[in-house]
This record gives C-alpha cells, sequence and structure tokens, in this order.
C-alpha cells in the first residue's frame, strides 16, 4: 500500500473513533465514489488527512466545491463533494480536526495550512476546529 492510500484509510478510522467517542455510529462505504463515511443519521462525510511535515502535503485545497489534491508539484484531477454532507479534514502531528459543511465549500475557496493553523486564531476557519456537534444538528 501506498503512503498516500495508507494516509487515507489512517484518516477514516481516526475520525471513526473520534465518531465513536461521541456516540455517533459510521459505516464504511465500500466502495467510494466520494463518500467515505456514512452515519447512522443518513449524514454523508468525506475524511481528508493531512501531514504536517511533508513538503507536498501540508494543506487542505478546497475550490468551487471540489477538493484539490497536490501531486509532487502538480494538482491532481478535482474530487467532487456533492456527494457528501461535510468534509472532515485531520492534521495528524497536531491531531486537530476541522468539520466543515460540504455547503460552505461551493462556490469558495479555501485553503488550510495545516502547519499555521490554528494557531492562527484569526483565521475564518477556526469556527471548524472540532466542531463535532454540526454532526447531530448542534449549531
Amino acid at each position: 500500500m501506498d503512503s498516500a492510500r495508507a494516509l487515507g484509510k489512517a484518516g477514516e478510522l481516526r475520525v471513526q473513533s473520534e465518531l465513536l467517542l461521541r456516540n455517533i455510529n459510521s459505516a464504511v462505504v465500500v466502495l467510494d465514489d466520494g463518500c467515505d463515511l456514512i452515519l447512522d443519521s443518513g449524514k454523508k462525510l468525506q475524511v481528508k488527512a493531512c501531514r504536517k511535515g511533508e513538503r507536498t502535503k501540508y494543506m487542505f485545497t478546497f475550490m468551487s466545491g471540489t477538493y484539490r489534491a497536490k501531486d509532487g508539484h502538480r494538482f491532481k484531477k478535482p474530487q467532487d463533494l456533492s456527494k457528501v454532507d461535510f468534509v472532515i479534514c485531520w492534521c495528524v502531528e497536531d491531531n486537530w480536526f476541522l468539520i466543515i459543511p460540504a455547503e460552505e465549500i461551493t462556490g469558495s475557496s479555501m485553503v488550510i495550512h495545516c502547519k499555521d493553523f490554528p494557531n492562527k486564531t484569526k483565521s475564518k476557519y477556526i469556527k471548524y476546529l472540532n466542531g463535532w456537534g454540526k454532526l447531530k444538528g448542534e449549531v
């Protein structure tokens, strides 16, 4: 298994662990077509994991309802996020999570750098930090 796939699977398992600790049950989607996990409530999640120290993998990049991953120096084909309700980003080394409603990504451009976040408390993305309650409908 290559390191990118291993990191992706580790992200899914890590998010499932956090969900279980919050009494939120989830299931892994066997055929990943843009959705990684489905909650008992029917909400669909896409999980993204990022390593802080790797040169090409230190940021989460969203553009107009898609996720763009860098492969070396080029962006890979954008991933459509229209099939999910939330995107959950996990920065491995600092162990923080962003729980982002997918509709807030549509039509906007977001670049979140793991190396700086969440130390930049003035970041407009701080509102997503560890917002697990959003998955239960809490504000």
